[in-house]
């Protein structure tokens, strides 16, 4: 009850000096000062969020009451359970009002006021960040991100500087790994900083890449994907597979395109340049038998000649692209030293709305049926509105002119060969295609 009656007191103070003097003196105790500043990042960071507005609290009757300053973990463990979505929906609300209802009744406002993202004692983020000298939002998690190659003034991919590589149709998976003792644990990430839990048959394989390797972290760079049974990357199955809650994907094949230690991938320490990591990798995969990890073939580019035949093998393989990687040390962020060249580009848009007409589709046996369901979506780009009528399922037609909660407002990825100019000045993309749909909003 002594965080309880510290944030009361606070709360019945007048005056910003008067409420920070109390605050200062409750961070003096070196067991509290820690909670205190966890509750402040749970409720402040901009990055977690939870999901969960309204339950109702499971008033339990244990024996000994939980209380925030000796208790605390499990709540925050609960928190991050909601921020990485492995509690949702009902089975989130239920988690909340039982976990709040172990606690003394005089911490349930705080705890409520963490999940509502907004404490009510009158001491804000940025009085509290003023007052410990730190911030209180996490780092955001950063992955290279890759430039197009047409937007990169000065460039000259054949100068033997270079590497190219197949640009994988997968979900972008960085893959951390921890050595400690003879024990190694494997966690993937997704580019957004999110958790990855589909992935459980890929873990063997980097756990034996590791086995030469001395104890400490390393980060693995690649692609989550799925091979069909042509050997081609379906992105639609690993686009649906790869957030499922309580699913590990069968057959997975994750492209390692990069390996560094952790305070490289921090940016604490420069690495070696491409080349010897490209060597190192394919050091560490020798003798491989995992169907389930492959190291990405990379290639120095050294004439036109070399630049004109990686198009080729674009065009041949109905490639979305390829990758140019310049041979330097490893970066993270949005770099114009990775870069993509591509047939197609694609960006993310938010749908706006639909456009509804009458539509023909061939059935079995019925020949040309008639039915009424979304003709194309409606985007923005840049302001001007663009209809997407091609990618469209006979499926999503019917269901989001069923109920259009299911596609408006969701993020979607559309591929397009260029943007086009009009006279008058309006923009739009030459042959718009829907690739990926977001349910939730970009996660992986």
């Amino acid at each position: 009850m002594i965080i309880s009656k510290l944030f009361s007191n606070i709360e019945k103070t007048a005056g910003i000096t008067n409420k920070s003097a109390l605050m200062l003196q409750a961070l003096q105790d070196a067991k509290l000062a820690p909670i205190i500043t966890q509750i402040y990042q749970d409720t402040y960071d901009s990055q977690r969020k939870y999901g969960v507005h309204k339950f109702e609290i499971i008033n339990a009757k244990p024996m000994i009451r939980k209380s925030i300053e000796s208790d605390y973990k499990d709540f925050h463990d609960l928190l991050d359970k909601l921020a990485n979505r492995e509690l949702t929906g009902n089975a989130a609300v239920y988690a909340v009002g039982n976990m709040i209802g172990t606690f003394e009744h005089s911490d349930w406002p705080i705890l409520t006021a963490i999940l509502n993202k907004k404490l009510t004692i009158g001491l804000s983020k940025t009085t509290f960040e003023k007052l410990t000298g730190t911030s209180l939002q996490a780092a955001e998690f950063a992955v290279t991100l890759a430039c197009h190659l047409v937007d990169v003034k000065g460039v000259n991919p054949i100068d033997g500087t270079w590497y190219a590589s197949r640009k994988c149709d997968g979900i972008r998976t960085v893959a951390k790994i921890t050595k400690n003792n003879g024990t190694t644990t494997v966690e993937f990430i997704s580019r957004q900083g999110k958790p990855i839990t589909t992935l459980d048959n890929v873990k063997p394989a980097l756990q034996w890449l590791v086995r030469d390797l001395d104890d400490g972290i390393y980060y693995a760079d690649g692609e989550g994907c799925i091979v069909d049974g042509n050997g081609d990357e379906d992105f639609q199955s690993i686009l649906k597979e790869i957030r499922r809650k309580n699913w590990t994907i069968a057959n997975p094949c994750y492209q390692l395109f990069d390996f560094v230690t952790e305070d490289e991938f921090l940016g604490k320490t420069k690495s070696k340049n491409f080349d010897a990591r490209y060597a190192k990798m394919l050091q560490m995969i020798e003798g491989n038998t995992f169907p389930t990890i492959k190291v990405l073939n990379q290639e120095v580019l050294n004439s036109l000649a070399d630049f004109n035949r990686w198009e080729k093998y674009m065009s041949a393989g109905n490639w979305e692209g390829f990758m140019l990687r310049k041979n330097e040390e490893f970066k993270t962020g949005r770099i114009k030293t990775l870069l993509k060249v591509k047939k197609f580009l694609d960006a993310e848009y938010i749908v706006r709305d639909l456009e509804i007409a009458e539509m023909t589709t061939a059935e079995p046996g019925l020949g040309n049926v008639k039915y009424v369901g979304v003709k194309s979506l409606i985007i923005e780009h840049k302001g001007f509105k663009v209809n997407v009528g091609s990618g469209l399922t006979k499926e999503q037609r019917k269901e989001w002119y069923a109920d259009p909660t299911k596609i408006i407002g969701k993020t979607v990825t559309i591929k397009y060969f260029e943007t086009t100019v009009a006279q008058d000045g309006t923009e739009s993309l030459r042959f718009p295609v829907l690739k990926a749909v977001y349910e939730d909003g970009r996660t992986v």
